[in-house]
């Protein structure tokens, strides 16, 4: 495999994994948080994560050769597979604050 399909399929799928890493670290930091706050911080948290890796995927096509198809296929794999653990763990996070909090009957 020439080094620069390899370089990009390692460094897409490093900044997707890292991605997924950085979403469950959020997750698991404000998982027992009152529910206004759980999701202030998941928001900003994927927009922190998008524009950090914006900016990488930036400098990266800028500075280092990568052949694009492998790095951007490796980048779209894993930040799938990260955003579909993170919609699990909101779901999850969203279920476990709606058993918790008062049900009022009318």
């Amino acid at each position: 495999m020439p080094p620069d399909i390899a370089l990009g399929l390692v460094l897409g799928g490093s900044i997707g994994l890292v991605n997924a890493a950085v979403s469950y670290g959020l997750y698991r930091l404000v998982r027992d948080r009152p529910s206004k706050t759980f999701y202030k911080v998941v928001l900003l948290g994927v927009l922190g994560r998008l524009g950090g890796g914006l900016a990488l995927v930036a400098g990266i096509f800028a500075f280092v050769p990568v052949h694009s198809f492998a790095f951007t296929g490796a980048l779209l794999a894993s930040v799938v597979a990260g955003l579909a653990a993170e919609t699990l763990l909101v779901h999850r996070g969203q279920t476990r604050l709606a058993a918790a909090s008062p049900r009022t009957s009318l």
